[in-house]
């Protein structure tokens, strides 16, 4: 529960709105470009003793410049149940800042963590690290399977993607004007080699 100022934002791709909430006062609202810069200068001029926003896009850089500007910052579970509009005749962007602001009022903010930039940026890297692999061994698989699909002997294992296993799949590598006149949607497999298109099929 926040007794001081809080200043809770509904943040939007290009624009945001923010309200600044102090109990027994009447809250305003403000509309500001959602770019670091104004959101900087409207967290210095108001002084909130927490900042308050919802889990979306925008969150993580909202959180970090936050934080690093020395604002407690609370990011909100939006698929929480107490976040649901269940009986609300209309939901604006005010709406949204305001209920955020109530929320985080009477205690009931239902928020979530937010790990600090080094922690996050291990996980986007070990993600994309993850997906590279699993792109590096469809493609494997690929190659495999074109080889079953015509007869082709192939190297077992690990060895396949060595200098020697790849200078065999090479060598089964025809130029492109001996495919004939299939297309690669046909059936015919386009090989970039290091100069000229060549063809398996």
């Amino acid at each position: 529960m926040t007794s001081g100022t809080i200043l809770a934002i509904d943040l939007g791709k290009y624009k945001s709105v923010a309200c600044v909430y102090r109990a027994g006062r009447e809250p305003s609202f403000q509309t500001l470009a959602s770019n670091p810069e104004a959101l900087l200068r409207l967290c210095q001029r108001h002084r909130p003793d927490v900042v308050v926003i919802e889990a979306c896009l925008l969150a993580g850089w909202v959180h970090d410049l936050c934080v690093g500007a020395g604002f407690a910052c609370e990011v909100a579970n939006t698929a929480s149940e107490s976040w649901k509009f269940k009986h609300s005749k209309r939901k604006t962007d005010k709406d949204d800042a305001l209920r955020l602001a109530q929320l985080e009022a009477l205690g009931q903010l239902p928020a979530v963590c937010v790990p600090d930039p080094q922690t996050h940026q291990w996980r986007q890297l070990i993600a994309l690290r993850q997906k590279l692999v699993g792109q590096r061994v469809r493609v494997q698989n690929r190659v495999r399977a074109l080889l079953v699909s015509r007869g082709l002997p192939q190297p077992l294992g690990h060895r396949a993607w060595t200098e020697q296993g790849l200078a065999e799949l090479e060598g089964y590598a025809r130029p492109l004007a001996q495919c004939g006149p299939r297309s690669p949607g046909a059936g015919c497999w386009l090989w970039r080699s290091r100069s000229t298109a060549t063809c398996w099929g």
